[in-house]
């Protein structure tokens, strides 16, 4: 399932295996809010003034790139911008500042750039914000760049919840009485 058609800027990519008994029907997740042409990273962005700390040279981050390309590695570094369609993959460890991590260049002076904040990482991923609320800058990126693509999968559960679940006025209630389902049912929506 690619995250990018289910309206994350990230394109991350991630399986899911889903076994069924011989006679179900295979099941077809379509995705819902595929990202339009028209949405850019602007939209997802705080706004984080022109002369806050945040924004740095990285020159150690410039000088391994320099490095890493003397050396022919192929690493390179990974600017975004407001007007940016798309946001290359954002990793665990992302509030290290990786040399090939995603970066904000700065509005005005090139020579600048920063990280994304935790809440502008969740809204890249689609990822309720609440899910981050509260968790310190590196645990919270943990959190985002080792989790699933939230969509996707929302997407992945909610079909099966329909296929074995009923809903009723009072709620979901499983068809064949599994406390756990009628909470995932919950849980989801």
């Amino acid at each position: 399932m690619r995250a990018r058609d289910f309206g994350s800027l990230e394109n991350r990519v991630r399986w899911a295996l889903v076994a069924t008994t011989d006679g179900l029907q295979p099941l077809d997740v379509v995705p819902v809010d595929k990202v339009p042409d028209s949405v850019r990273l602007g939209a997802l962005l705080d706004d984080i003034e022109p002369d806050a700390a945040c924004w740095s040279t990285m020159c150690y981050l410039k000088e391994k790139a320099t490095r890493d390309k003397l050396e022919g590695k192929g690493f390179a570094m990974q600017l975004v911008n407001p007007l940016s369609t798309s946001v290359p993959t954002i990793r665990k460890s992302y509030n290290k500042g990786g040399s090939t991590d995603p970066f904000v260049q700065h509005p005005t002076d090139p020579e600048l750039m920063r990280k994304l904040t935790p809440t502008e990482h969740a809204r890249i991923k689609g990822v309720p914000l609440n899910l981050v609320h509260g968790l310190s800058a590196t645990t919270a990126h943990e959190v985002l760049g080792q989790g699933i693509a939230y969509a996707p999968f929302r997407a992945l559960f909610r079909e099966l919840a329909s296929r074995f679940l009923r809903f009723r006025e009072c709620g979901p209630v499983c068809v064949g009485g599994n406390e756990a389902m009628a909470r995932l049912a919950g849980a989801i929506g």
